[in-house]
């Protein structure tokens, strides 16, 4: 990954991705181009005159603000670019994404500017999962897990076992690879909440019905394993009534970082990314989430092939 974007609405959540993604920068020897999209084109004026002001108070606040985001990259010895787009947010990040080739996109989940209505809900929504380039969502602070958002050490990959989970996995373990990360593997089985609990490989005894269906789980996800043959690649097996709930309940009791999401998996019988799953996740997670979305993974060369048995 050699370019990272960090779209920014400049309000007070935007230090928030720029810190995140520098780190990330640094570890990837990446380059950074922060873009930020007026939307005057949507909000309407009365005359040229209003127009005028509006543009002139716009042009004096975005000069400030991407200066003092830019001494965030900087401050570590990184190189970056401002880029001003007007327009559609969503559709103006994509289009510069694809226009810029850029590898990574990394953006605040929350944003409440008065001059932009930029990241409240569907502009995420939107770039994480209609585009085809990773995305990572970072929660504003006052929506983090207790802690500031940091790069990942750990990240965990859930799966349903599908081709499409299989192939995010394997961008996943690449992302990783790239920053000296860990993965967990996670297969989230679907029971009543009176069972919840995550179970390592070792185990713990459970109802039998929940146990054979662990069972069958873990069995699966060692082949994985054994597959791969990674050493930064372990396994656990979650018992929730919600997959979603499952996925970001896991992540905070075993630490992780980061939670890497496909957009689709496709399986007849747990069509667990379908949708509502990912953006479940996106909106309840206090971690950040890496969202790979779907048109990515289908340009992706399978590595490996595993039958499960």
């Amino acid at each position: 990954m050699d370019h990272i974007l960090v779209p920014v609405d400049l309000s007070e959540h935007s230090p928030v991705a720029c810190r995140y993604a520098a780190e990330l920068a640094r570890r990837l020897h990446a380059r950074v181009s922060l873009l930020h999209v007026d939307e005057v084109q949507s909000l309407g004026f009365w005359n040229m005159e209003a127009l005028g002001d509006y543009l002139s108070r716009l042009d004096e606040l975005r000069k400030s603000r991407m200066e003092a985001l830019g001494r965030l990259f900087s401050a570590v010895g990184l190189e970056y670019q401002s880029e001003t787009a007007s327009g559609r947010p969503d559709r103006a990040i994509l289009h510069y994404a694809q226009n810029q080739a850029v590898d990574l996109i990394v953006m605040a989940r929350r944003g409440h500017a008065p001059l932009s209505r930029f990241f409240i809900g569907s502009t995420s929504e939107n770039v994480s999962c209609r585009g085809n380039i990773p995305t990572i969502l970072v929660p504003s602070d006052e929506h983090s897990a207790g802690r500031p958002a940091r790069p990942p050490g750990r990240i965990l990959a859930p799966t349903d076992f599908s081709g499409s989970s299989m192939l995010g996995l394997e961008a996943t373990l690449h992302f990783a690879d790239a920053i000296g990360a860990d993965v967990t593997l996670l297969h989230v089985v679907k029971f009543p909440g009176v069972f919840a609990r995550t179970l390592r490989p070792s185990g713990s005894q459970l109802d039998k019905a929940q146990a054979l269906v662990a069972d069958a789980s873990q069995e699966k996800l060692q082949q994985i394993l054994d597959e791969l043959g990674s050493d930064r690649l372990d396994f656990c097996v979650a018992a929730h009534e919600s997959v979603a709930e499952g996925i970001v309940t896991t992540a905070l009791e075993e630490e992780m970082d980061l939670i890497s999401m496909p957009t689709r998996g496709g399986t007849g019988l747990s069509d667990l990314f379908l949708g509502s799953t990912t953006k479940r996740v996106l909106h309840v997670s206090r971690l950040p989430v890496l969202v790979l979305p779907r048109d990515y993974l289908d340009g992706l060369e399978p590595e490996f092939d595993i039958e499960f048995e």
